[in-house]
């Protein structure tokens, strides 16, 4: 398998457009645009898939500091996930293929642009997906592999209005300060039964 950067879902002029997004809710907006999840606030796989990107965006733009290099990140990254959505794959067969591939980009490194991931930081970006997707690969193989079920709950409420009946307490709401209650309300029922 080879990642082809100039082919990338985060081309680096996509990374500069979102480069500068200081509000999170902003940049997930942006992210679930480029990567068309439309549904990312009800749907949990695509909130997930937002979350897992976001979180790559942002380890990449702190560790790299160059467009260039969280755009190649980001395009090993969405190699990554590929390879763990293979049907039948096991996390040590896939992460063998995903770590050749990188080491073959490694192995390639002189002919990369000057503002790419060096070899060093081609190995820093395996070890951190290492570390965030293989340690939770049963996981994201059945985020993005299994349908999700789904649920609606639906209740029907009624809803009483009050009455004028005497015998029904008035709500809360129509009710007085407990020293208003005994200075004017209690007095008077006192001085009714006492018959003044």
């Amino acid at each position: 398998m080879h990642v082809d950067f100039n082919k990338v879902l985060f081309s680096e002029a996509v990374v500069i457009s979102i480069w500068n997004h200081n509000d999170v809710t902003q940049l997930y907006k942006s992210l679930a645009e480029i990567l068309s999840l439309h549904q990312f606030e009800t749907d949990l796989k695509q909130r997930c898939l937002l979350d897992i990107n976001a979180g790559a965006f942002l380890w990449a733009k702190h560790k790299f500091h160059r467009p260039l290099a969280v755009s190649q990140c980001l395009a090993l990254l969405q190699c990554a996930l590929g390879l763990i959505q293979v049907e039948g794959v096991s996390q040590k067969s896939s992460f063998d293929s995903f770590s050749s591939t990188v080491q073959a980009e490694v192995e390639n490194k002189s002919e990369r642009e000057d503002n790419a991931l060096s070899a060093a930081e081609l190995l820093l970006t395996l070890e951190h997906l290492a570390d965030s997707i293989w340690q939770h690969f049963s996981l994201y193989k059945f985020l993005l592999t299994k349908e999700q079920k789904v649920e609606v709950i639906q209740m029907d409420l009624k809803v009483d209005v009050p009455s004028d009946d005497p015998h029904i307490p008035a709500s809360l709401c129509e009710s007085l300060p407990e020293n208003v209650y005994k200075q004017f309300i209690s007095r008077d029922s006192e001085e009714v039964a006492s018959g003044n």
